[in-house]
């Protein structure tokens, strides 16, 4: 056999393997400056991660666990690490999904996080509170229900942070008209009862859109950087090239929290894989971290290699990847 139609016979033969073990055959593309740390968590029947750091130093995930097999879902388990990097598996937290923290000035933790009401049907989101982090107890009611009159659909995805000056502001997504997910925020003085304040990030006027297109933001993850500019990662169609080039994170920035600018290149996208697929990256959790060599910004998300599967399964873990910690203020 000629040299050439060997290796041609290998790369095939590679390929396959690596398709049928559910190992990832593609990569991201990682653009502005984004690093591949690769695989923190091979285990694709955790979700939604929450990544909070602790004042020692050390890392705790908030992450669905949906199971061995996906048949029993365990709700938010809490996983540890020493570096954010190699994480063990901690405690349950809470039945429910969708999680985000917040340290309380006291020192307690609040974690939000979507709810069903199984009695009277309604939803939104919900929270429970723990002196530790670790054990939890529900609080009643929702922190804010759901009003499809309003914004068209349940309030999913929910992320509280701490505002400078007091008191708390949420951000979520709805689908709006059965087609476009928007993101949304209400403020709370107190962590416990929120005020709508209207729509954040809306993709409707970037782009013109094919009629029935299912264009979304989704799954907000927002901060304050010590520039003191706001930032949210988000799950995004695309908003450059083809509309049906797979959803990517993109990064939103404000001087208040409130009014965005979003970037139309995607932070992280996915690359079309030897099926000829595209697998997303989703579900992102964002924290600035102190390295020798400077602060740097670690993401970390999700990412399905069998769409046929669902958003979760055997074929999809969490990884992470790094860039360093630029400047924007005054941008």
């Amino acid at each position: 056999m000629r040299p050439i139609r060997k290796l041609k016979v290998v790369i095939f033969i590679l390929g396959l393997i690596l398709l049928s073990t559910g190992e990832r055959a593609g990569a991201t593309v990682f653009n502005n400056g984004w690093t591949d740390e690769g695989v923190r968590i091979a285990n694709g029947w955790y979700w939604n991660p929450e990544v909070v750091r602790l004042e020692d130093g050390t890392y705790r995930m908030y992450v669905e666990d949906h199971g061995a097999d996906g048949s029993d879902a365990k709700g938010t388990v809490i996983l540890a690490s020493p570096d954010g990097l190699e994480w063990t598996y901690l405690a349950a937290a809470i039945r429910d999904n969708h999680p985000t923290l917040v340290r309380l000035p006291d020192g307690r933790w609040r974690i939000y996080f979507q709810q069903q009401d199984p009695f009277t049907q309604t939803s939104g989101a919900g929270s429970a509170l723990s002196e530790d982090g670790i054990n939890f107890l529900t609080e009643d009611g929702f922190r804010l229900s759901s009003d499809p009159a309003l914004e068209g659909a349940e309030i999913r995805h929910p992320c509280v942070v701490a505002l400078p000056e007091g008191g708390y502001r949420m951000y979520y997504d709805t689908a709006v008209d059965n087609s476009f997910i928007r993101i949304w925020s209400a403020a709370s003085d107190d962590g416990l009862t929120f005020t709508r304040e209207g729509c954040n990030i809306d993709l409707t006027p970037l782009r013109d859109w094919p009629q029935g297109f299912h264009a979304h933001a989704s799954k907000p993850e927002v901060l304050q950087t010590p520039d003191g500019v706001w930032r949210m990662y988000f799950n995004c169609s695309p908003l450059t090239g083809s509309v049906y080039d797979g959803i990517g994170i993109n990064l939103a920035t404000s001087p208040d929290g409130l009014n965005w600018t979003v970037r139309p290149e995607p932070e992280l996208k996915a690359e079309f894989y030897p099926d000829q697929n595209q697998y997303s990256p989703f579900d992102c959790s964002i924290q600035v971290v102190d390295q020798p060599g400077g602060p740097v910004m670690r993401i970390y998300y999700s990412l399905f290699t069998a769409p046929e599967l669902g958003f979760v399964g055997p074929h999809s873990a969490i990884y992470s990847a790094t860039r360093p910690l630029d400047d924007l203020g005054g941008r």
